[in-house]
Protein backbone atom coordinates (compact mmCIF):
# COMPACT_ATOMS: atom_id res chain seq x y z
CA UNK A 1 0.00 0.00 0.00
CA UNK A 2 2.83 2.69 0.78
CA UNK A 3 4.44 1.80 -2.65
CA UNK A 4 1.50 2.10 -4.81
CA UNK A 5 0.34 5.60 -2.95
CA UNK A 6 3.67 6.94 -3.29
CA UNK A 7 3.85 5.73 -6.53
CA UNK A 8 0.16 7.17 -7.32
CA UNK A 9 0.69 10.57 -5.42
CA UNK A 10 4.34 11.39 -7.16
CA UNK A 11 3.23 10.46 -10.88
CA UNK A 12 -0.23 12.35 -10.76
CA UNK A 13 -0.31 14.53 -8.09
CA UNK A 14 3.11 16.08 -6.02
CA UNK A 15 5.66 17.10 -7.96
CA UNK A 16 8.30 15.83 -5.06
CA UNK A 17 9.15 19.34 -3.71
CA UNK A 18 7.24 20.91 -0.44
CA UNK A 19 4.19 22.71 -1.26
CA UNK A 20 4.12 21.67 -5.04
CA UNK A 21 1.69 20.43 -6.95
CA UNK A 22 1.65 18.81 -10.73
CA UNK A 23 0.23 20.87 -13.48
CA UNK A 24 -2.96 20.19 -14.35
CA UNK A 25 -1.65 20.63 -18.01
CA UNK A 26 0.82 17.46 -16.78
CA UNK A 27 -1.68 15.40 -15.68
CA UNK A 28 -5.58 15.15 -16.49
CA UNK A 29 -7.55 16.62 -13.94
CA UNK A 30 -9.82 13.35 -14.34
CA UNK A 31 -6.77 11.29 -13.83
CA UNK A 32 -5.73 13.39 -10.78
CA UNK A 33 -9.96 12.94 -9.50
CA UNK A 34 -9.13 8.94 -9.69
CA UNK A 35 -5.42 9.14 -7.85
CA UNK A 36 -7.05 10.75 -4.88
CA UNK A 37 -10.15 8.73 -4.54
CA UNK A 38 -7.24 5.69 -4.41
CA UNK A 39 -4.91 7.82 -2.34
CA UNK A 40 -7.91 8.52 0.08
CA UNK A 41 -9.00 4.59 0.10
CA UNK A 42 -5.36 3.65 0.97
CA UNK A 43 -5.15 6.37 3.70
CA UNK A 44 -8.54 4.72 4.56
CA UNK A 45 -6.70 1.51 5.41
CA UNK A 46 -3.28 2.61 6.67
CA UNK A 47 -3.41 5.92 8.30
CA UNK A 48 0.07 6.28 9.17
CA UNK A 49 0.91 6.36 5.33
CA UNK A 50 -0.65 10.28 5.63
CA UNK A 51 2.76 11.46 7.01
CA UNK A 52 4.89 9.66 5.36
CA UNK A 53 7.40 11.19 2.85
CA UNK A 54 6.48 11.15 -0.85
CA UNK A 55 10.38 9.69 -1.88
CA UNK A 56 11.58 6.77 0.37
CA UNK A 57 15.05 7.65 -0.24
CA UNK A 58 15.25 9.73 3.12
CA UNK A 59 12.93 7.54 5.25
CA UNK A 60 14.98 7.58 8.78
CA UNK A 61 17.22 10.42 8.03
CA UNK A 62 17.53 13.93 8.52
CA UNK A 63 14.57 15.98 8.04
CA UNK A 64 14.92 17.88 4.61
CA UNK A 65 13.65 21.24 3.74
CA UNK A 66 12.32 20.82 0.59
CA UNK A 67 11.01 16.95 1.18
CA UNK A 68 7.55 16.90 0.34
CA UNK A 69 4.99 14.60 2.36
CA UNK A 70 1.78 12.65 1.53
CA UNK A 71 -0.01 15.32 3.64
CA UNK A 72 0.32 17.28 0.96
CA UNK A 73 -2.22 16.36 -1.13
CA UNK A 74 -4.31 18.32 1.27
CA UNK A 75 -3.05 21.27 -0.81
CA UNK A 76 -5.70 20.42 -3.40
CA UNK A 77 -8.73 21.65 -1.12
CA UNK A 78 -7.90 24.45 -3.04
CA UNK A 79 -8.11 23.46 -6.13
CA UNK A 80 -10.37 24.90 -8.77
CA UNK A 81 -11.82 21.74 -10.15
CA UNK A 82 -14.75 20.37 -7.80
CA UNK A 83 -14.64 16.73 -8.44
CA UNK A 84 -10.69 17.23 -6.97
CA UNK A 85 -11.64 19.48 -4.35
CA UNK A 86 -14.55 16.69 -3.29
CA UNK A 87 -12.23 13.79 -3.39
CA UNK A 88 -9.49 15.27 -0.89
CA UNK A 89 -12.55 16.63 1.56
CA UNK A 90 -13.37 12.78 0.93
CA UNK A 91 -9.24 11.40 1.68
CA UNK A 92 -9.78 14.09 5.01
CA UNK A 93 -12.99 12.05 6.11
CA UNK A 94 -11.29 8.26 5.83
CA UNK A 95 -8.23 9.98 7.39
CA UNK A 96 -10.15 10.80 10.25
CA UNK A 97 -12.15 8.18 10.91
CA UNK A 98 -8.87 5.32 10.33
CA UNK A 99 -6.68 7.31 12.45
CA UNK A 100 -9.45 7.87 15.30
CA UNK A 101 -9.60 4.18 15.39
CA UNK A 102 -6.49 3.38 15.09
CA UNK A 103 -5.19 5.63 17.62
CA UNK A 104 -8.42 4.35 19.99
CA UNK A 105 -9.81 7.78 19.51
CA UNK A 106 -6.69 9.66 21.04
CA UNK A 107 -5.27 11.19 17.90
CA UNK A 108 -3.05 14.18 18.88
CA UNK A 109 -1.00 11.00 21.48
CA UNK A 110 -0.98 9.15 17.92
CA UNK A 111 0.13 11.41 15.81
CA UNK A 112 2.64 12.79 17.92
CA UNK A 113 3.98 9.20 18.25
CA UNK A 114 3.66 8.65 14.60
CA UNK A 115 5.25 11.86 13.62
CA UNK A 116 8.35 11.94 16.31
CA UNK A 117 9.35 7.98 13.70
CA UNK A 118 8.79 10.13 10.82
CA UNK A 119 10.70 12.66 11.96
CA UNK A 120 7.94 15.41 10.82
CA UNK A 121 5.50 17.92 11.91
CA UNK A 122 2.18 16.83 13.38
CA UNK A 123 -0.83 17.86 11.44
CA UNK A 124 -3.27 18.58 14.16
CA UNK A 125 -7.29 16.96 14.25
CA UNK A 126 -8.29 20.36 14.72
CA UNK A 127 -6.32 21.65 11.16
CA UNK A 128 -8.23 18.93 9.56
CA UNK A 129 -11.43 19.32 10.76
CA UNK A 130 -11.46 23.16 9.93
CA UNK A 131 -10.64 22.36 6.55
CA UNK A 132 -13.90 20.60 6.19
CA UNK A 133 -15.72 23.55 7.88
CA UNK A 134 -14.52 26.05 5.43
CA UNK A 135 -15.41 23.75 2.11
CA UNK A 136 -18.91 24.54 3.73
CA UNK A 137 -19.14 27.86 2.13
CA UNK A 138 -18.27 26.22 -1.30
CA UNK A 139 -19.94 27.02 -4.54
CA UNK A 140 -19.54 23.83 -6.08
CA UNK A 141 -22.95 21.29 -5.64
CA UNK A 142 -20.55 18.67 -5.96
CA UNK A 143 -18.50 19.69 -3.14
CA UNK A 144 -21.45 20.57 -0.76
CA UNK A 145 -21.97 16.64 -1.64
CA UNK A 146 -18.43 15.79 -1.08
CA UNK A 147 -18.71 17.25 2.41
CA UNK A 148 -21.68 15.75 3.70
CA UNK A 149 -20.23 12.48 2.29
CA UNK A 150 -16.60 13.17 3.87
CA UNK A 151 -18.98 14.33 7.26
CA UNK A 152 -20.76 11.10 7.14
CA UNK A 153 -17.10 8.87 7.25
CA UNK A 154 -15.70 10.06 10.33
CA UNK A 155 -18.60 12.45 12.14
CA UNK A 156 -19.52 8.99 14.61
CA UNK A 157 -15.94 8.21 15.49
CA UNK A 158 -15.49 12.48 15.79
CA UNK A 159 -18.16 12.48 18.69
CA UNK A 160 -16.84 9.32 20.10
CA UNK A 161 -13.37 10.85 20.90
CA UNK A 162 -12.11 13.05 22.91
CA UNK A 163 -12.94 15.85 20.24
CA UNK A 164 -16.41 15.67 20.13
CA UNK A 165 -16.64 19.07 20.57
CA UNK A 166 -15.11 18.89 17.13
CA UNK A 167 -17.61 16.84 15.82
CA UNK A 168 -20.34 19.21 17.37
CA UNK A 169 -18.68 22.22 15.41
CA UNK A 170 -18.74 20.59 12.14
CA UNK A 171 -22.65 19.70 12.62
CA UNK A 172 -23.60 22.82 13.03
CA UNK A 173 -21.56 24.17 10.08
CA UNK A 174 -22.94 21.45 7.83
CA UNK A 175 -26.23 23.01 8.67
CA UNK A 176 -25.62 25.92 6.92
CA UNK A 177 -26.11 23.17 3.33
CA UNK A 178 -29.67 22.75 4.02
CA UNK A 179 -30.38 25.87 2.34
CA UNK A 180 -28.55 24.42 -0.60
CA UNK A 181 -31.15 23.98 -3.34
CA UNK A 182 -29.77 20.78 -5.16
CA UNK A 183 -31.30 17.44 -4.10
CA UNK A 184 -28.60 15.40 -3.93
CA UNK A 185 -26.44 17.51 -1.32
CA UNK A 186 -29.95 17.50 0.52
CA UNK A 187 -30.48 13.69 0.03
CA UNK A 188 -26.63 13.66 1.99
CA UNK A 189 -27.73 15.75 4.41
CA UNK A 190 -30.83 13.50 5.79
CA UNK A 191 -28.70 10.75 5.55
CA UNK A 192 -25.81 12.16 8.53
Amino acid sequence: LRHLLRLLSSSFLLTGYQGSLIPDRKARVSVKVLAMGCAGHIIGMYPRLFFDRLFKGTEGGAKVEDEQYIRDLLLYVGHSDPQLRGQTLLLIGQMLKASLIESNYLYTDWCWRICEESNTDPVSIEYLVSLLSSSVSDDSSVTARSICQSAKLCLQELCRSCHGNLGLTLTYDLLKLSSTTYWLVQVELMEL
